[in-house]
């Protein structure tokens, strides 16, 4: 999201890894925007990562994420334990966040550095 296509006519677009896919679904100027995202960043050797959610933004501020986790390293989604879903969980986490700051204009991110006393990162 961080690139754009100089050559938008060609039918070939490379970037490198760590990318992500992020299309707009619906929104209503002054009350919420509904996103979809997929995550193609490097993950460690060994460890196949598909991440594919929903994003929803408030007029309030609100963000809600939704997705469907189908197994976590060996466990299907009806045996994950909560040691693996809370890794899960911080990975979505820094994830939506890296891919919310991509979609932010410099005034939204200037309005969280103030929320956060400058350290809009850790939000």
């Amino acid at each position: 999201t961080g690139l754009t296509d100089d050559e938008p006519a060609s039918t070939l677009f490379e970037a490198e890894e760590g990318m992500t896919s992020v299309e707009i679904l619906d929104f209503e100027h002054t009350s919420y925007l509904n996103i979809e995202a997929e995550v193609y960043y490097p993950e460690e050797e060994g460890i196949l990562q598909v991440e594919h959610f929903g994003v929803h933004v408030r007029e309030d501020g609100a963000v809600l994420y939704g997705m469907i986790i189908e197994s976590v390293e060996q466990c299907d989604r009806d045996n994950i334990s909560l040691d693996h879903l809370s890794r899960v969980l911080v990975d979505v986490h820094q994830d939506t966040s890296r891919i919310m700051d991509s979609v932010l204009s410099m005034y939204q991110r200037s309005l969280l550095q103030i929320m956060f006393l400058g350290n809009s990162e850790s939000r």
